[in-house]
């Protein structure tokens, strides 16, 4: 059991990207095979420490690892599918196909408790499917194992082809489920290691069109992309709550009147919350009154979305050289995205990403060669490692700063060979100068000066050129120590508490103190920073 989930988030990382490629429902942001993977780790760091002969406790550990790493609806749903699992095996030493069968079923009904509102076409099919056909072969005389597991993947794979007539979002998007396919691909990695196979020479075949890729990427429907472009889903909001004698069923319902795909999953003393909504304040506000809220995650689902459409914009068999970058802020995630980046590593309040982040976002290009953009000095070590870590052929550009990553961008040209590009990359990024302007939040020196809490303050390419009371003089004074040419251009990117008519009045001052240069004004929406300017 312990190698057998193993095996299955092993082959899951390898078709993660293909999975992501179908997630068109609940919202079309491009993250369940992710989500997935994120909650299968979870159960796999769980489990490889325990050491023990007991099935079942392989599978009550397995179950709280989902529960407490679960990302997404899909993780989610997953994590429960465990949890009935578990609960059916409890106090099992060892498992024969007849535990199995009922196993498998007390995990479907499980699953189909969590959800709110239970939607057919989705992962729900296909692992009641999954646990049915399990179910028939344990009926038949002296079932075993291996045989009752090849005739759930069957019968999963029929669930899983059946589930665009199932639901009409798929069907518009010529896709089967994603959540679906990411269930197929874990178990067909339990199967490879119940046949004592290598699971990384395991070839999944995945269901409905594909394009080009180490891993061919499926492919969603144009029409669906173009009408889906302006939709908007809010965000993602994810936590745990500790408390005691939790309501799981009345936290439901009224979660359930403050967003959608709403899933509730755990125990009267810890519950898993996941929701789609507007009002992430409000969610977790709500949540606190019940008990501690940790886990906390709120990711900006239409900056899922944006990406997810940029991926299936883009012409995946003739990708030689992909770019990834990482972001500070949804403005520059935006930007980046627009810029024809082929991934984008977001960061909220800080800009550490791991090594793993960035490896996941190579491998979601689907390209042989990868060039991450790292974007900031404390990324690039974070950038190297991932390097030592690939497959593929990784590269990077030591960008220290977000204007960087976007003059590197700019001079990414896909049509030519990948040793011409980086360096065409490299040599962009060299005339580019960065102005961040910020408040204090210490007493501290800088290069022998002291600056107080809360004065305002200019950093050039990191060094402290000027500070004082008011955001724009000190702007006016970087900028001036800057010395742009005089056909140069600036570019300010607002964030932080700036507001964009306060970004809008500073240009004309600007422009008066610095005849001749070219001043733009775009929406960066870094945290921290009221101004990055880029000086070129």
């Amino acid at each position: 059991m312990k190698a057998a989930l193993s095996a299955g988030t092993r082959c899951l990382q390898r078709y993660c990207e293909a999975i992501n490629s179908l997630n068109v429902f609940p919202v079309p942001d491009g993250d369940t095979g992710t989500n997935m993977l994120l909650t299968m780790r979870s159960v796999d760091e769980r489990l490889q420490a325990l050491d023990t002969s007991s099935v079942s406790t392989v599978a009550q550990e397995a179950a709280r690892g989902a529960l407490l790493g679960a990302r997404g609806n899909s993780g989610v749903i997953f994590s429960q599918f465990l949890t009935g699992f578990a609960k059916a095996l409890d106090g099992t030493e060892s498992c024969d196909a007849a535990a199995l069968a009922g196993a498998l079923a007390s995990g479907s009904d499980a699953s189909y408790m969590a959800v709110s509102q239970p939607v057919e076409g989705t992962m729900l099919t296909v692992m009641r499917e999954f646990s049915a056909s399990a179910k028939g072969r344990a009926s038949q005389d002296k079932p075993d194992v291996i045989g009752l597991w090849t005739d759930a993947l069957k019968g999963a794979r029929i669930a899983l082809e059946k589930t665009p007539s199932l639901l009409p979002v798929l069907r518009d998007a010529g896709v089967v489920d994603s959540g679906g396919q990411g269930v197929v691909v874990i178990m067909e990695g339990f199967l490879c290691s119940f046949l004592g196979q290598d699971v990384d020479l395991l070839e999944v075949e995945l269901s409905g069109p594909t394009g080009g890729g180490t891993v061919s990427l499926p492919t969603v429907s144009a029409e669906f992309l173009e009408t889906t472009q302006s939709e908007r889903y809010g965000f993602c909001t994810e936590f745990l709550i500790e408390g005691a004698d939790i309501d799981l069923a009345a936290l439901r319902s009224n979660l359930s009147q403050m967003g959608t795909s709403t899933i509730v999953v755990g125990d009267s003393s810890l519950a898993k919350v996941h929701i789609h909504t507007f009002d992430p304040d409000g969610v977790l506000g709500y949540g606190a009154t019940l008990g501690q809220t940790s886990g906390v995650k709120v990711d900006d689902i239409d900056q899922g979305h944006q990406g997810f459409v940029a991926l299936h914009s883009q012409p995946q068999q003739s990708l030689r050289l992909a770019v990834v970058s990482v972001a500070w802020g949804d403005g520059f995630a935006n930007l980046f995205h627009d810029l024809g980046c082929h991934a984008v590593v977001p960061c909220g309040r800080t800009m550490n990403p791991s090594a793993q982040e960035l490896l996941e976002a190579a491998q979601s290009t689907g390209a042989e060669e990868v060039v991450i953009l790292p974007n900031n000095p404390n990324v690039i070590l974070t950038a190297q490692q991932a390097r030592s870590l690939s497959s593929k052929r990784l590269h990077f550009i030591p960008t220290s700063t977000i204007p960087q990553g976007v003059a590197a961008l700019l001079a990414y040209s896909p049509d030519l060979p990948p040793e011409q590009v980086l360096r065409t990359m490299e040599a962009s990024v060299k005339d580019i100068k960065t102005l961040e302007i910020t408040t204090a939040v210490r007493d501290t020196v800088m290069a022998g000066v002291p600056v107080t809490h809360g004065q305002v303050i200019g950093l050039l390419d990191g060094g402290l050129v000027a500070k004082g009371t008011s955001i724009s003089r000190v702007l006016q004074e970087g900028l001036l120590k800057a010395e742009p040419p005089e056909d140069g251009v600036i570019t300010l990117y607002w964030g932080g508490d700036t507001q964009e008519p306060e970004a809008l009045e500073a240009v004309d001052p600007l422009k008066a103190a610095l005849p001749g240069r070219e001043v733009e004004v775009v929406y960066g929406g870094q945290p921290f920073y009221h101004y990055v300017a880029s000086i070129e």
